[in-house]
């Protein structure tokens, strides 16, 4: 996978099981607490998840955060309203010492160039309500607010069709 630079190379790589250790020791901030599943929960869930890809995000190859993708294309459990062309975004954590650098920003960059190069012609995330900063962020990189609410969560989507 391609990588992103600010200041330092980002990357997303396939979690292997040589990552586990150090991503389960990875802690978010404790005001995100409520707001991002621990890792662990994260590649058992994505073990079991059809169309389901989960990334190590690594800073200058050390490993940061982590990303779990779905590509709805392979998915076997779409509901109502789900993009069947659509790549969605599970999960994202950054862990708290690495905050406020650009990771984020960068990974997300590295997760649309993904999900182009997959061929999926929208990408799609859903938001804690209350989660304001979340929602901004996204809101900054191109995603809107489509008025659906998936699993008490607000929708949100882009087209990757230029």
């Amino acid at each position: 996978m391609r990588s992103a630079r600010v200041n330092k190379m980002i990357s997303l790589t396939p979690v292997v099981r040589d990552d586990l250790d150090t991503l389960f020791a990875l802690q978010v901030r404790a005001d995100k607490k409520q707001h991002v599943a621990p890792n662990a929960t994260s590649i058992a869930e994505f073990a079991y998840l059809t169309g389901g890809y989960v990334f190590s995000i690594r800073s200058d190859a050390k490993i940061v955060g982590l990303m779990g993708l779905i590509d709805f294309r392979e998915h076997d459990e779409l509901e109502d309203g789900d993009d069947p062309n659509a790549a969605f975004l599970m999960r994202m954590m950054i862990a708290d010492t690495f905050q406020g650098q650009g990771i984020g920003k960068a990974a997300m960059q590295l997760a649309l160039d993904w999900a182009r190069e997959r061929g999926n012609s929208r990408f799609q995330t859903s938001v804690v309500p209350g989660n304001d900063a979340a929602m901004l962020f996204y809101e900054g990189l191109g995603l809107r607010k489509t008025g659906r609410i998936v699993e008490d969560e607000i929708e949100m989507s882009m087209s990757l069709v230029q």
